[in-house]
């Protein structure tokens, strides 16, 4: 079994970038506009299915969201 990581909301499942249902919500370029990453626009591929903005590592992940956005989020 592989293991993904991904910055999320874990009652609603609310990415960043995406809902959990694939609908663009934007919320790091308003809500919260403090993440490193805040100006990457993350375009929707009708080829992902399920968990969308994930990495296969934590390591990969701090690289994203350093550990200060994580705690801020």
């Amino acid at each position: 079994m592989k293991t993904f990581y991904r910055v999320s909301n874990t009652d609603t499942q609310q990415g960043l970038w995406y809902n959990f249902s694939g609908e663009f919500t934007g919320l790091i370029h308003n809500k919260f506009d403090f993440c490193l990453h805040k100006e990457l626009k993350m375009d929707f591929d009708e080829e992902l299915v399920g968990y969308l903005s994930a990495t296969d590592s934590l390591e990969t992940l701090w690289q994203w969201f350093p550990k200060d956005d994580i705690i801020k989020l």
